[in-house]
């Protein structure tokens, strides 16, 4: 209600309206319960895999984007601009698809978003750790795969969180 309030009660579009993805942990006993929205995942280390829970729904959507980036970039002499003019109809198709049935689910005004979420319960396990990731750090190893799933967690102990953040951005950078 707030929001619209903000807008001056203006009809705001689905593609607009305001969202975000989020990463919930409720911590019991011997388990723990997890609900992520959006494209946030969470690593599970039990000392002998990396176990991802996430919405993978959102990395199909993405692929389709970049997959056309990359035969765009490939085939033709478009500058980036161009490209990117290009796929935007693929961008809104999917950003379309927020908080729909067969789409993907974030947390916004919906109130079947929840419902839909990823959730589900980790027993706790000796020496377990937990990553929470956005997408930003998860393309780390899932997307430009710079690291492997299960060295994530390592490389943030021992080089920091700060360590992932800059290789993906020198990445990111050094090929628009």
């Amino acid at each position: 209600k707030e929001y619209y309030k903000l807008t001056d009660d203006k009809e705001v579009e689905a593609i607009d309206i305001p969202s975000c993805s989020c990463s919930i942990l409720k911590f019991y006993k011997d388990k723990i319960e997890y609900l992520l929205l959006g494209d946030c995942t969470l690593l599970v280390n039990n000392n002998e895999s990396v176990k991802i829970l996430k919405d993978e729904t959102l990395c199909e959507l993405d692929k389709k984007v970049f997959d056309f980036m990359k035969e765009a970039k490939d085939a033709t002499n478009l500058t980036l601009k161009e490209r990117k003019a290009e796929v935007m109809p693929i961008i809104i198709e999917n950003r379309l698809k927020k908080n729909t049935v067969g789409g993907y689910w974030t947390l916004e005004f919906s109130k079947e978003a929840v419902d839909n979420c990823v959730s589900g319960f980790i027993d706790i396990e000796y020496k377990m750790k937990i990553m929470m990731a956005s997408d930003g750090f998860s393309c780390g190893y899932d997307r430009y795969k710079i690291f492997d799933k299960n060295e994530m967690m390592k490389i943030a102990e021992i080089k920091g969180i700060d360590y992932i953040y800059r290789k993906v951005r020198e990445l990111e950078k050094d090929d628009e």
